[in-house]
């Protein structure tokens, strides 16, 4: 696996380890208070065609009053101009102002002319319209025309279209069951303390929760890390996570839109139907809404290629008809891939990993409901290889085992890992038991006040 998708694929997990990290830096969005989203708005302006373009850049740039004036001017010519400037009253005007301090003008540009767009009006009509308005500065025309033609990305977005995208190809595959991880009591303890710790925080969180519609930690179900070389041909930078949950779009995109520092880094806009989040700098990630329970996201070429996938499935599009059986939903921990020729030539360049240029393919689940469970299995090439894998990994276990030597009260737990072989199958297990589980957590717990006692001893001195 190549540099780049290594990249994009670890920016991936860190949004995994952000959202079971508790929430310890959850961003401060800027929310709209209006009573009425903004793309309701945008189409509420757009039924007034392309003057409201118009009047939205006079409003930021000239204020009510200014505004107000123009608007004036244009009644006092009579005939088509007369009935436009009747329509912007001073309270629509006002209207426009505040969402424009919301939003930015630009957004509200935009998304007054691609409504426009969506009902047949082509982009040279609209510049002609403007063009043709009387009293506006040839200066303001050109500003307005370069602000609603700014496109959002260089990305041609139908080269994905015709495409032949085999995910049968993908190298490997994760799955995190978020829902079952932040059930675990001990995680949901966590994010309490941490609440507590910084009220700011969870004002913030709640906060989100009101204006998206989408609680982070309760409507995401499952996330799928997925990254190849090969699925489709010319391109290998295919990456990205598919996110399932339940997500109110509409909510979630104006929330976005009302992130003032969000929105310096990126672009919103509909490809084919879909809101996209577009990242200004082609490097970093993109996202795209693919339903009310799925959201992508991850390289350009991964979030495109399963729009297309969405496109052409319908209704049938979910994560068994995209990924198979090839990992375990159910378990909290699940992945699957399978080593390319690239990767086991980087493995050889170091004599710690050289051996494991030998493994095709791998698999593991991992379950910590009550209990502790384990299971990985690797595929040598050649039965000959076998011994070699086994002893390398047996000295990886090894390892594992003498640094747990230093915590006790966890070295009873790892000793239970072992390695077996079966033909050119090499399993690992570990298998601890609900009470082993529960004892090892009581143990550690006590450690944790003694250590936590000594040091505030340490630090105020004895009573």
């Amino acid at each position: 696996m190549n540099r780049k998708v290594l990249k994009r694929t670890s920016w991936l997990l860190i949004i995994t380890l952000f959202i079971t990290s508790f929430f310890t830096f959850i961003p401060s969005f800027s929310y709209a208070d209006s009573s009425v989203g903004l793309d309701t708005f945008v189409k509420k302006l757009a039924g007034y065609g392309v003057p409201s373009i118009v009047m939205v850049y006079l409003v930021a740039t000239s204020g009510l009053t200014g505004a107000a004036a123009i608007t004036a001017s244009l009644a006092a010519l009579g005939g088509p101009w007369g009935m436009i400037g009747g329509i912007f009253t001073l309270v629509l005007l006002k209207e426009i102002s505040e969402y424009v301090a919301e939003y930015g003008m630009g957004i509200i540009m935009r998304g007054i002319a691609e409504d426009l767009k969506q009902k047949g009006k082509s982009n040279s009509e609209i510049i002609k319209e403007i063009n043709e308005m009387p009293i506006i500065s040839a200066s303001s025309k050109s500003k307005i025309i370069e602000e609603i033609c700014r496109t959002p990305s260089a990305i041609d977005f139908s080269k994905y279209k015709n495409a032949n995208i085999d995910l049968s190809e993908l190298d490997f595959i994760i799955n995190i069951n978020a829902s079952k991880i932040l059930s675990i009591p001990e995680v949901q303890t966590s994010i309490r303390e941490e609440f507590e710790k910084q009220p700011e925080q969870k004002k913030t969180y709640e906060e989100l929760k009101s204006k998206s519609g989408f609680d982070p930690l309760k409507d995401i179900n499952n996330i799928i890390v997925f990254s190849s070389e090969k699925v489709i041909e010319g391109n290998n930078s295919f990456g990205g996570a598919l996110i399932e949950g339940k997500f109110d779009i509409e909510k979630i995109i104006n929330v976005i839109k009302a992130d003032e520092k969000a929105m310096k880094d990126v672009n919103i806009t509909k490809v084919d139907g879909f809101y996209a989040v577009l990242p200004k700098n082609s490097n970093d990630g993109f996202g795209i809404f693919l339903d009310n329970r799925y959201v992508v996201v991850g390289s350009e070429v991964g979030c495109f290629a399963l729009k297309t996938l969405k496109t052409r499935m319908g209704n049938d599009f979910n994560k068994y008809s995209l990924f198979g059986n090839r990992v375990d939903y159910n378990s909290t921990l699940s992945g699957n891939g399978r080593l390319s020729s690239a990767l086991k030539d980087k493995c050889k360049l170091n004599p710690n990993t050289a051996v494991f240029a030998n493994v095709d393919s791998f698999y593991f689940d991992f379950n910590n409901d009550n209990s502790f469970i384990l299971n990985a299995k690797a595929i040598v090439n050649k039965s000959e290889n076998v011994n070699d894998v086994m002893n390398s990994i047996n000295g990886y276990i090894a390892m594992i085992k003498m640094f747990s030597a230093q915590v006790p009260e966890i070295t009873e737990a790892v000793d239970m890992l072992t390695a077996t072989s079966e033909g050119t199958t090499i399993k690992l297990n570990l298998n601890i038991p609900a009470a082993k589980v529960a004892e090892i957590k009581a143990k550690l717990q006590e450690k944790a006040k003694q250590m936590q006692e000594q040091q505030s001893n340490e630090t105020n001195g004895p009573r």
